[in-house]
This record gives C-alpha cells, structure tokens and sequence, in this order.
C-alpha cells in the first residue's frame, strides 16, 4: 500500500503549496522523498516552493534533481502502482531554470532556458511572458511583443480550460500590459 501512502503526502503537500502554507507543504514532499527519492511529484512542488521563496540555490539543485527524476522513470522497467502526475512537467523546470537565470542578469541562459521550456510544451504562457520581458530590456520591442503576443493567446486558453488554477488574473493583466507597451516601443522604435 506504499503508493497510496505516498500519493496521500502529495496530495498534502499540493493542497497546502495551494494554501500558500509553505512550510507544511514542504514537509510533506520531503517525507515522501525520504521513502522514494525520485518520486516526481513531490519534487515538482519542492521546485516551486523554493522558487517562491526565491532560495535560488536549492531551487538550482531540485530542478536538476526533478529532471533527473523524470529521466529514470521513463527509462524504469519496472512497474509499480505509483500515478506520476507530473512526469510530462519537465518545461516548467526549465521555465524556473530560465527565471532565475534572468533575475541574476543572466539573459543568455534565461532564454536558452525559456527556450527550452517553449519546445517541450509551446504552450506554456509564463515562458512567453518572461521571454517577452528580457527583449523588453534588451530593445526588441518587436520581438517582445510576439511574446506578449503568444503568452496572452496561450494563458487565455489555458484560464478558459482551466480555470483560476491555471493562471493568476494580476499576472495575466500585467502581461496585457506590457504587450502594449512593447507595440508602441515597437511603433515609436520605427
């Protein structure tokens, strides 16, 4: 019965990740990894804790891990009960790999990154957005709003599926915004 035992923690540690109850959650995910290291759920959610709370370095070391995760369990030729909710979630790491990268001016690598995270899933909104940003900074306006453009079609369908699980409204309405700054950079850059 371990894998029920181990979803059961999931479950814990994503309803208070939801609850914004950091702490609580994280325990949650660290007693499951204690049982199975490489349980990807608990470390999709442990990336995301640490990235909130912007402790860049385990957040570094959790994606690689949850990558690494994602690798084996795909190659495992055994079988067991286990639901892997977020074996397909591996564009999210590189999107936090991408964010991080871009809040330490490290635009090159953020948008190899954000890249990255656009191959494996071209829908994925927030990569468009934060790729959106550093042409913003770096004077392609143009391009910027392509972005803005894509991540503004892309996040309305996915609240439009999802509902308000699937995006916030301010961060939404903020992308909104910056995409009509970059068209009337773009405007007045010609």
């Amino acid at each position: 019965q371990q894998h029920l035992y181990l979803m059961g923690l999931y479950q814990l540690a994503l309803i208070n990740l939801r609850s914004e109850n950091y702490e609580i959650s994280e325990k949650y995910c660290l007693d499951a990894l204690k049982i199975m290291e490489d349980y990807v759920d608990p470390l999709h959610l442990l990336m995301w804790i640490y990235f909130i709370r912007k402790d860049y370095d385990k957040t570094k070391e959790i994606c690689n891990r949850f990558l690494r995760a994602i690798e084996k369990n795909f190659n495992r030729d055994s079988f067991n009960l286990l639901i892997l909710n977020k074996l397909g979630s591996d564009y999210e790491a590189y999107y936090i790999l991408g964010e991080i990268a871009k809040d330490e001016q490290d635009f090159p690598g953020a948008k190899e990154y954000l890249l990255k995270s656009l191959q494996l899933n071209p829908y994925y909104w927030k990569s468009y957005h934060s790729l959106g940003e550093i042409l913003m900074k770096e004077g392609d306006y143009k391009g910027a709003s392509e972005c803005f453009e894509y991540g503004i079609k892309y996040g309305y369908l996915n609240a439009e599926k999802y509902g308000t699980i699937g995006i916030k409204r301010e961060d939404y309405s903020a992308m909104v915004r910056e995409y009509k700054d970059a068209l009337e950079m773009s405007v007045i850059k010609r």
